[in-house]
C-alpha cells in the first residue's frame, strides 16, 4: 500500500458530546463538505470542510473546540452587506476526525458526511 506521506497526523481535539452536537447543528445549517479535483492535471480528489457565517465569535469557537481550522474573511463588508467569515478545515486527517465526532449528531448533512468517510482512504 502506498501511504499518503504528505498527510500530517491529526491535531483535532476530542470534543465533549455537547460541543460535538453544537458543531453538528452549526454545520447542518451553515456548513458544506465539498469534493474537488486538485493537482497539476486535476486528477487528485480532495475535500474541504467549511462553515460560513457573519458571526466571527461562533467560528472562533469552532476552532477552540476542535483545535483545527481557522476563521478568515470570505467576503468583505460593503454598504449593503456584512462581512462574511469562513472557518475551513483543509487537512484531510483533521477533517476525518471532525466528521467522525459530529456524525452521530448530524441530520441534514449526515449522508454527505457518511459518503465522505466511506470513500476517504489514507493511502
Amino acid at each position: 500500500k502506498i501511504m499518503r506521506s504528505w498527510l500530517k497526523p491529526t491535531r483535532t481535539k476530542m470534543m465533549c458530546a455537547t460541543d460535538a452536537a453544537w458543531l453538528a447543528g452549526f454545520f447542518d445549517g451553515e456548513g458544506s463538505l465539498c469534493k474537488y479535483f486538485a493537482g497539476r492535471n486535476k486528477k487528485y480528489i480532495t475535500w474541504v470542510f467549511t462553515i460560513a457565517n457573519t458571526n466571527l465569535p461562533s467560528l472562533v469557537y469552532c476552532n477552540k473546540i476542535t483545535g483545527v481550522g481557522k476563521p478568515r474573511v470570505k467576503i468583505k463588508s460593503t454598504a449593503k452587506r456584512k462581512t462574511c467569515y469562513e472557518w475551513r478545515v483543509a487537512s484531510q486527517n483533521d477533517m476525518v476526525s471532525v466528521c467522525q465526532q459530529i456524525l452521530p449528531y448530524l441530520t441534514i448533512k449526515k449522508d454527505r458526511v457518511q459518503k465522505f468517510l466511506n470513500n476517504w482512504k489514507p493511502f
